[in-house]
């Protein structure tokens, strides 16, 4: 998936387009809509760890989308948007 998004990057890139990624985090293990409320996960730091890898590939994208998705063995209760030590 890394690799399609980098292609688009690029060809956008060319044209002036601001790039962004999104949603950062991944959104694939929200059991709730996350405009709705903050859905929380509970995964492994495994898990996590290849959930973020599309992204770290990315991170020279001029912005990224944050989801309100909050990672119980990170920040508990805490959404990634809300959350200061996990946004940086």
């Amino acid at each position: 998936m890394a690799e399609l998004a980098r292609k688009a990057i690029t060809c956008i890139a060319l044209y002036g387009v601001a790039r962004v990624v999104k949603h950062t985090p991944v959104h694939d293990r929200a059991m709730v809509d996350s405009h709705e409320s903050v859905t929380n996960i509970d995964a492994d730091v495994r898990r996590l760890s290849e959930d973020f890898e599309s992204f770290l590939k990315l991170n020279d994208a001029q912005m990224a989308m944050m989801g309100r998705v909050a990672y119980q063995i990170l920040v508990s209760n805490v959404s990634v948007t809300h959350s200061k030590t996990l946004y940086q």
